[in-house]
């Protein structure tokens, strides 16, 4: 496994792109950006495979894909699938060239709208807090969300998050910590999930950032984004190309209209930046006071990977803009 890369695919193909342009079969789903269903606005990303996905809060409300054989496929979280008033939507293989798209894409999502089928577990909190910080441009520009590596094998990955000496090492404090309180405390665990969101700042920066809703118990979330931040680190020094894929996204959803262009773009002598963010803060003082005793330990300069800077603290105010803790 020494030479094992590690992959990051979703950027668009060159046929995909060309359908999303304007006047194209597909640039109704880069006008969803700014459609409202029930209390949010939609969210559109790419993913692996020439997909597209379409976001209400937590889930997806469209999963587009273009075949390799030809055509187009629509599916989207079971729930909405349920719910679907014309099954055919779903069910039907669309033609790259087929007018009647457009139209039907619009009546799937007013019908949505119209009988209020969105079930508020999908858009609360989290939900909610994913598409604040989406639709930020300051202090970054966010470019994906549910970031996830892709490793040669299970294995390739397990080996490769064992080497991180600075997550071991910071583990092993927080575990003596938490032990030796006087009040319980959760049970720490090592996490490998996806990174709630990539962004670019305006060093053009890679940064990394874990959303919370800012209303539970959640003083661990620093030392889950230090595992990110060592896996991504890692990533990015051992697999040159994987700055390459990240920018040829970057660039797509720029092309496309899904975020303004950059300047500058995301460089990869900048390295990485990282931060959590919360909605409106509403944790208990206890959890504030353990959150900061676990990021003071997170951000000792052993326990960082050499040019990370600390990781950072954000909210949104009151008029939801983001402010710095």
């Amino acid at each position: 496994m020494q030479n094992a890369k590690v992959c990051y695919e979703r950027a668009p193909s060159d046929e995909l792109r060309k359908l999303l342009m304007p006047g194209c079969l597909l640039a109704p789903l880069i006008e969803l950006i700014d459609r409202q269903i029930g209390d949010l606005k939609l969210d559109v990303h790419f993913r692996s495979d020439d997909c597209i996905h379409v976001y209400l809060g937590l889930t997806a409300v469209v999963k587009l894909r273009l075949r390799k054989r030809g055509g187009l496929t629509v599916t989207a979280d079971k729930y909405y699938r349920d719910c679907a008033r014309d099954p055919q939507f779903f069910r039907r293989v669309w033609s790259d060239a087929d007018p009647a798209f457009g139209k039907a894409l619009d009546d799937y999502l007013k019908h949505l709208q119209d009988k209020n089928i969105v079930h508020p577990r999908h858009t609360r909190k989290e939900g909610t807090v994913q598409l604040s910080w989406s639709r930020v441009t300051q202090p970054w520009t966010p470019f994906d969300r549910e970031a996830r590596l892709k490793y040669e094998s299970l294995k390739h990955r397990d080996e490769t998050m064992k080497t991180f000496g600075g997550v071991n090492d910071a583990f092993d404090e927080l575990e003596l910590i938490a032990k030796s309180a006087k009040t319980r405390w959760a049970r720490l665990k090592k996490t490998g999930a996806k990174v709630d969101q990539l962004a670019v700042d305006s060093d053009g920066r890679l940064v990394l950032i874990e959303l919370k809703s800012g209303s539970t118990g959640e003083y661990y979330v620093p030392f889950q984004l230090l595992q990110y931040v060592w896996e991504w680190h890692n990533a990015l020094d051992t697999s040159p190309k994987l700055w390459e894929k990240l920018q040829t996204l970057l660039k797509a959803r720029e092309n496309v209209g899904l975020i303004p262009k950059l300047k500058p773009s995301l460089t990869r002598a900048k390295g990485i930046r990282a931060a959590v963010c919360f909605g409106p803060d509403k944790r208990t003082e206890t959890v504030k006071e353990r959150y900061l005793t676990v990021l003071d330990i997170v951000n000792k300069r052993r326990h960082l990977p050499a040019g990370v800077q600390a990781i950072e603290t954000w909210t949104l105010n009151k008029h939801h803009e983001p402010e710095k803790l």
